[in-house]
């Protein structure tokens, strides 16, 4: 515990119009920069990037580079009639083996009598499947359930 293991995924070191490219490339649209927008390596060539605006995350993902951009949402572009909310907390790569997890806040809600209300409040750690194609739930904590 007196040497901190790192962790947390290091924000890619490319100039901006590198990332400029390689983000419309795996977005198949130009994405803001800024706030909106984080930049991660993996290593071997590898990258996640991740849109977020207040109610959504969409992550873009390859673990090398000769591999095909994956794709996921979460949140608002989940769509649906009451679509969640979600909130982007940390990008790791918990097992150091160039394999991204995050940790997302989701928000599920319902409309009830036309008014829009939260049921759940949600912590949730996703890491990649075996395939690396997809992000699925290793826990959940409940934060708040209204």
């Amino acid at each position: 515990l007196s040497r901190p293991m790192r962790i947390f995924l290091n924000v890619a070191d490319l100039p901006g119009d590198v990332i400029d490219k390689m983000v419309a490339e795996a977005f198949g649209r130009a994405v803001p920069s800024g706030p909106h927008l984080r930049a991660f390596s993996l290593g071997h060539g590898g990258y996640l990037f991740a849109a977020v605006d207040p109610s959504s995350v969409e992550l873009r993902w390859r673990l090398n580079a000769d591999e095909r951009w994956q794709a996921q949402s979460f949140g608002a572009t989940e769509g649906g009639s009451v679509p969640p909310s979600a909130r982007l907390l940390a990008a790791f790569d918990l097992r150091r083996d160039g394999r991204p997890e995050v940790l997302l806040q989701r928000v599920d809600r319902v409309s009830r009598g036309g008014e829009l209300r939260d049921v759940s409040d949600s912590i949730i750690l996703l890491a990649l499947d075996r395939r690396g194609g997809r992000f699925e739930s290793l826990n959940t904590l409940t934060i708040h359930e209204y």
